[in-house]
């Protein structure tokens, strides 16, 4: 086998060996041997062609005589209604070889009496019927160039009605069947009904290439490449077994095996090195390397009508947001379906695979949205204006029709700003006019007060002076009521400016934080975007007051940009630890004492015990093969092991062994305690999860994900179990093993879950760079957002719940509040796992810690307002910047240098 048998693009020959038989071959074979008029209307480049090639070929070797039509050699924008029915007409005649029989262009001419579909009905009957005693099986391929005609074609599709029909009076047609093939619904190729040969038909399905189906595939692999199984199933998760791109993959595979004197190339981490190929061969910069074009067919098929194009977007939107949607026979969903980029499989909609996931992601269907918009030239020239042309807010109907467009679709920031301007202007605005209707009230209410006051009067000069009295003690307690009503009033609305005016500024500062900072990065002037920088801190202290936790201020932008500008301007600190070996795991001891500890595991197998300033308290070899992960019992007594040996080990936390975890059927990716400290749980490649006590004995197993399981956790409470793997799934369990939910929406393998600290929620973070986060002990999903461009490789709840950590592929780790918020960001290359160190005392500052796989330990320390105004002052001591303009800066701070 050559790498030229993968081919991309085009039908594949007849014995073409990367053929893969799917179902669709044997139902569609069968249905034409049974006569049955069938159809396979399906997206393109899913392998049509290719499948009715080879159900040609198996016909033919059964006597049956078959005719191919491909409708665009026909041909659609100059052709005329006659010369259409020619062609076809000389088609038949010429795959059926009956030269002999009759001259067709003479046949044709010497009927031009009748209509060009009564030509054709006539020569089925008289001509080919009468003259071919065989089965005949008509192919017509590429049905949906019919829609590019500019005349109607409902005649040809009731003539093929028809040919059926006339089965029970002409036993003839029963020798004569159709197969239509094409990108179409038949809504879209005939509107009438009663002349559809839909109706009677039968829809042939056709998937992508299933992993039991696919092994035609191997053979090519495996000349070059060791193990090629599991390089193939990584390839079929990619593509989700759509044929043009599972082609394309094996090629690119092939292209990159390095191998040498025949012998095949050893890929020790298969899914990593196939993961790696797709992203930087197919899905970076996918424009300029589709080719042939399949991803761009996508795209065109979406936009290319504009009416229509933000329903389609909305629509697949709520797919990317809900995972999977109820499946429809609307015209949004079978448009989506055609395009190729979602399936529908269990009456639901869903991604078709992971590299459509990445390309047309929500960043794309937000940009393309934004490009849709009905407030385009609005918002542009709001945008133009430094968003001070009010007159450019919409207002009215304008603004209600913009919130219904923008139902069910995920908008850009500015978009959402400029609602919201909007809506508070027209908020405004209404105040007045509510204003203005209370004053009016207010007078109307004095003057029928002062009225009723007169006649109060009239009635105390009448009454005696005991009543005059009482009434005036009554007044009195009236009077305080008013006023305590007037100062009621007057409390609230300055209640209600205060809080406009907060609003307004914070949403000022939000927006100056990130332009602060994208000219920061772009390399501007360092210096004035750090001074602004700080007087927007500044400003945000003098709003909201200090020592707020980072995630109650109500703008977070110019706290994140300065954290991230002294990020680069100071010297990186000291790594916590630069151990000499790759790391792949770390664990803090439960910090029960002030004496913390934390473990690491490497890959050459080894545990090794810190404190938490970095030195080295003791090892002991835990494993022959590489440590995956190590966790700490509750007690910190203990400490487990996950390995690659398929193993997982108990130990105390001087190196003595305990116990050893056997019965996975491959490599063990995680470990958990459980707080009841005599149970633990492990997972793995082979599927399962397993409960174990801590001797060693196993209480139960259970098949819990379709692939490896590559986290496992016990609650803080000791009541669950979630686990979470590389089929994209996640699932919550009871601590004796029951299942109790499923939850699905990550496009592709997730790679980390974890509990918060009250046991409350669960997050999940994988290869399709989103965080996601699901109520515990609940079906729904709590709230997701975009974390990564690249992977998430970990993530880890802060231990009082409040915040979320994450490390992606890029080089970055994060800190979220639970509502999405960026709050820090730090960089270290290569990180595969990070903690937050438990705190001895509340009094403890926040911290965070990642792992990098070059074994460095990074100790990152999470600052709050002011200590980042006293760091970003003593940054500006060390420039040139004028002591009086420092002193104004920072009124309080000495221009000392920096502690790296």
């Amino acid at each position: 086998m050559t790498q030229s048998e993968y081919q991309v693009g085009g039908s594949l020959p007849v014995n073409a060996s990367t053929y893969v038989r799917r179902q669709a071959d044997e139902d569609l074979f069968q249905g034409l041997k049974k006569g049955e008029f069938c159809y396979v209307l399906n997206s393109r480049q899913m392998g049509k062609s290719s499948l009715r090639v080879r159900t040609m070929q198996r016909l033919e070797a059964e006597g049956y005589a078959c005719v191919a039509i491909d409708l665009t050699r026909i041909g659609s924008q100059q052709v005329t209604l006659e010369q259409w029915y020619a062609g076809m007409v000389r088609n038949i005649w010429s795959s059926l070889n009956l030269s002999q029989t009759v001259n067709v262009r003479r046949w044709w001419r010497d009927r031009d009496s009748l209509t060009p579909i009564q030509r054709l009905s006539e020569f089925l009957e008289t001509v080919v019927l009468a003259s071919i005693s065989q089965p005949i099986v008509i192919f017509i391929d590429e049905i949906d160039s019919i829609l590019s005609l500019n005349f109607a074609i409902d005649d040809f599709f009731a003539l093929i009605r028809a040919c059926y029909n006339q089965r029970v009076d002409h036993p003839a047609y029963q020798r004569l069947t159709f197969s239509l093939l094409g990108v179409a619904t038949p809504s879209d190729l005939i509107q009438d009904k009663t002349r559809t040969p839909f109706n009677i038909g039968r829809a042939i399905e056709l998937f992508g290439f299933k992993t039991e189906e696919a092994w035609p595939l191997v053979p090519g692999l495996a000349e070059k490449i060791d193990p090629a199984p599991e390089v193939l199933a990584a390839i079929l998760h990619w593509t989700g077994g759509q044929p043009f791109l599972t082609q394309k993959v094996c090629k690119i595979v092939l292209g990159n095996a390095q191998s040498g004197s025949g012998e095949s190339s050893k890929i020790d981490h298969p899914g990593e090195w196939v993961a790696q190929l797709v992203r930087s061969r197919i899905i970076e910069n996918w424009e300029a390397q589709d080719e042939p074009e399949h991803l761009k067919t996508i795209r065109d098929r979406l936009l290319r009508n504009e009416q229509r194009a933000a329903q389609l977007l909305g629509v697949y939107q709520q797919i990317l947001q809900q995972q999977e949607i109820k499946a429809d026979d609307s015209t949004e969903h079978m448009t989506l379906r055609l395009s190729g980029l979602v399936v529908r499989r269990d009456g639901v909609l869903r991604v078709s695979n992971p590299i459509y996931g990445a390309i047309f992601n929500r960043d794309w269907v937000e940009k393309q949205l934004g490009n849709l918009r009905p407030y385009s030239e609005a918002i542009a020239a709001w945008l133009a204006s430094d968003r001070s042309d009010e007159s450019r807010l919409l207002r009215g109907k304008a603004l209600q029709n913009a919130r219904e467009w923008s139902k069910g679709k995920n908008l850009s920031d500015r978009d959402y700003e400029f609602l919201a301007a909007s809506q508070e202007l027209e908020l405004q605005e209404a105040q007045k006019e509510l204003e203005a209707k209370r004053q009016a009230l207010e007078a109307d209410r004095v003057k029928k007060a002062l009225e009723a006051e007169k006649k109060a009067n009239q009635l105390l000069a009448q009454a005696q002076q005991k009543a005059i009295q009482r009434l005036r003690w009554g007044l009195v307690g009236l009077t305080i009521a008013a006023l305590l009503a007037a100062v009621l009033i007057v409390w609230t609305d300055r209640t209600l400016k205060y809080s406009q005016k907060l609003l307004k500024s914070a949403t000022r500062l939000e927006r100056s934080g990130v332009m602060t900072w994208r000219e920061f990065e772009a390399g501007g002037a360092k210096l004035d975007a750090l001074i602004a920088a700080i007087q927007q801190g500044r400003e945000l202290k003098a709003l909201a007051g200090t020592n707020l936790p980072l995630q109650a201020y109500p703008a977070i932008a110019p706290l994140l940009s300065l954290q991230k500008m002294l990020d680069r301007i100071e010297p990186t600190p000291a790594p916590l630890i630069a151990n000499s070996t790759p790391l792949s795991s770390l664990s803090f001891a439960p910090r029960v004492t002030e004496a913390g500890m934390l473990a690491t595991g490497g890959r050459d197998g080894i545990v090794r015990l810190w404190t938490l300033g970095g030195e080295a308290i003791g090892q002991f070899r835990a494993h022959q093969a590489p440590i995956y992960e190590v966790a700490f019992s509750p007690d910190r007594k203990y400490l487990a092991t996950a390995s690659a040996d398929g193993t997982a080990r108990v130990w105390t936390i001087e190196g003595e062994p305990v116990s050893e975890l056997k019965g996975h059927a491959g490599e063990i990716y995680s470990v958990s305690f459980g707080r009841d400290r005599q149970h633990l749980v492990t997972g793995g490649a082979d599927g399962t999860l397993r409960i174990w006590r801590i001797s060693g004995e196993s209480e139960v197993e259970a098949i819990a994900h379709k692939a490896s399981v590559r986290t496992v956790r016990f609650s803080p409470d000791g009541q669950y179990i979630v686990s979470a793997g590389d089929d994209g799934m996640a699932r919550l369990w009871k601590r004796n093993g029951e299942p109790i939910y499923q939850w699905t929406g990550h496009q592709g393998p997730i790679h980390s879950a974890s509990f918060s600290s009250n046991s409350q929620f669960i997050a999940t973070g994988g290869a399709d760079g989103t965080l996601r986060l699901w109520w515990n002990r609940s079906p729904k999903q709590r709230s997701q957002w975009k974390a990564h461009e690249g992977e998430v490789y970990r993530v880890s709840f802060s231990p009082d719940s409040e915040w979320l950590a994450t490390a992606g592929s890029e080089g970055t780790a994060k800190v979220w509040d639970r509502e999405g918020n960026l709050l820090a960001e730090y960089s270290h290359s290569h990180i595969n796992s990070l903690a937050f160190p438990p705190p001895y005392s509340a009094a403890d500052p926040p911290q965070l810690v990642t792992l990098a796989k070059d074994g460095t330990v990074q100790l990152w320390q999470i600052h709050g307002l002011n200590a980042l105004l006293d760091r970003g002052c003593a940054a500006l001591g060390q420039t040139d910047l004028s002591r009086d303009a420092l002193t104004q800066l920072c009124p309080e701070a000495q221009p000392t240098s920096l502690t790296p």
